[in-house]
């Protein structure tokens, strides 16, 4: 994992004549560096004026780790940079993206989006956690559960393998994250003779802005957890006794958890696996019915054969007259 280490080396000869020590200090950082910062009001009028906040970054490693805000405009396809601070240059209608990037000394990197929209842009403002590369992927549409009378609308889980920044960096952070939302991804656990990937999902059970914590249940095999703001903790999926994910609530604001996920060690990429279902019937069943139907007509051509030879009359030539 993440940390400085020490490392201590003896050198002897055959004769044990001499004996140095040589210390050598290493720092091992895998993981991305944590932002936050805001976006205010997510929906306004033409030159009404938006405040952005700083682009804060944290590292568990870095302490010298900045942040870097830079905004795409309505109707423009760059990103150009800008500072913290209220704007009134909003006259154009449509959707602003801010990001807010940061690297830190070993190149991990992580990239942050929120959107506010102009109005007549026609989409409502929201965010979206990434990292590595130049660019991040969009934020997931997550449908909310909302109860209408004793039936509760399912939720659509969010796909943390969507994200560009899952494969690339392995860390994803989700910056407004809703009690009730769903994180799902695949893992394959080290003990697998197949390689087949098993489905695991995050629920955001609770999130208590008072308190400062937030409550995660981590399934299939449910796991609950509870961090308090600035605490991470490890996971272990398949109770192999090694930890696979790292859990970080980086902040709470308006009822919205900041978290991130981020893969611990190696991990398997799964085997893609033919499915083995065809029209309700399993590709075994039907290659055992195939092989059956075979041999009954081998059975049939045999029988065939042998009731044709002993219909044929036998004729024995008579020998010649003399």
């Amino acid at each position: 994992g993440d940390g400085n280490y020490t490392l201590n080396v003896t050198v002897t000869d055959t004769l044990n004549h001499r004996n140095m020590t040589v210390n050598r200090f290493v720092t091992v950082d895998l993981v991305a560096p944590v932002v936050t910062f805001s976006v205010s009001p997510v929906n306004l009028n033409p030159v009404e004026a938006v405040t952005i906040g700083s682009c804060v970054a944290t590292d568990r490693m870095d302490p010298n780790v900045q942040g870097i805000l830079s905004i795409k405009k309505a109707g423009q396809s760059g990103y150009t940079s800008v500072s913290a601070g209220s704007y009134t240059d909003t006259n154009a209608e449509g959707v602003y993206t801010v990001r807010c990037t940061s690297d830190d000394f070993a190149g991990n990197s992580v990239t942050l989006e929120k959107t506010f929209t102009v109005a007549g842009g026609g989409v409502s403002g929201g965010s979206s956690g990434g990292g590595g590369g130049s660019s991040s992927a969009p934020g997931p549409i997550v449908k909310k559960s909302l109860m209408r009378g004793a039936a509760e609308l399912e939720e659509t889980p969010v796909s943390i393998e969507s994200s560009e920044a899952w494969d690339i960096e392995g860390s994803v952070q989700y910056a407004a994250a809703t009690p009730g939302e769903v994180y799902s991804f695949s893992f394959v656990p080290l003990a697998s003779d197949t390689g087949v990937a098993e489905d695991h999902s995050i629920v955001i059970s609770n999130v208590d802005e008072e308190a400062g914590t937030v409550t995660l249940i981590i399934e299939s095999d449910p796991q609950e957890i509870t961090l308090s703001i600035g605490e991470s903790k490890e996971v272990d999926l398949d109770s192999d006794g090694v930890t696979d994910l790292l859990v970080t609530l980086n902040g709470i604001t308006d009822g919205l958890a900041d978290v991130t996920f981020a893969k611990l060690g190696d991990w398997i990429e799964p085997k893609e696996v033919l499915s083995s279902t065809v029209e309700g019937r399993t590709i075994d069943t039907w290659v055992w019915i195939a092989s059956g139907v075979v041999v009954l007509l081998l059975v049939v051509l045999l029988l065939v054969k042998i009731f044709s030879k002993k219909a044929v009359p036998v004729t024995v030539p008579k020998g010649r007259r003399r």
